[in-house]
């Protein structure tokens, strides 16, 4: 073999320059690092906005925001039908913040388990178990007494539901 010889056994002069492939230049170096930061970058971004989405698909604070639906319309369904919604809602709320398995409970069952004492390593919230009590008695009202339960009880039991739900929403955010 005529020529020098590099120290990978491969003639590199041409023309009597000495060449270097491009992949071995400090130009390569750069623009492959630069496009890998940008990589890393973007499915740092596209992570996050995961993370974020996640966070909407919350089953509790589906829960809220499907009641404040409720709250910003006009309550034109009957009474019966509120509160059997307003229930299974609230029941649904305590089985995912407390890790409960309570929808396929009779709202009498869950009354009897909410005002036990000793509920063993979960913390209820009293505020949410008082007003799941009383909107249990409206409730009652208005489906077996077939007593008629005004608007204005049912707009202010959808509010105290989402506040005591709220608060406590805050109060674990708090806590972490």
């Amino acid at each position: 073999m005529n020529g020098f010889e590099n120290k990978y056994g491969l003639d590199l002069e041409i023309g009597g320059l000495w060449y270097t492939p491009f992949w071995k230049t400090n130009l390569f170096y750069a623009i492959f690092s630069f496009v890998l930061v940008i990589l890393l970058v973007l499915i740092g971004y596209k992570w996050w906005l995961r993370s974020k989405q996640v966070s909407r698909h919350d089953p509790i604070l589906l829960l809220i925001q499907s009641l404040r639906e409720i709250e910003n319309k006009p309550v034109k369904t009957s009474a019966q039908v509120f509160y059997f919604d307003l229930i299974f809602k609230i029941k649904e709320f305590i089985g995912y913040k407390y890790k409960l398995e309570l929808r396929q409970k009779t709202d009498s069952e869950v009354k009897k388990f909410l005002v036990k004492e000793d509920l063993g390593a979960q913390q209820i919230n009293e505020q949410l178990v008082k007003t799941f009590l009383e909107i249990l008695n409206h409730s009652y009202a208005a489906r077996f007494a077939k007593k008629s339960v005004s608007s204005e009880q049912m707009v202010l039991d959808l509010q105290q539901t989402i506040n005591s739900m709220q608060q406590i929403m805050h109060a674990s955010d708090e806590k972490l």
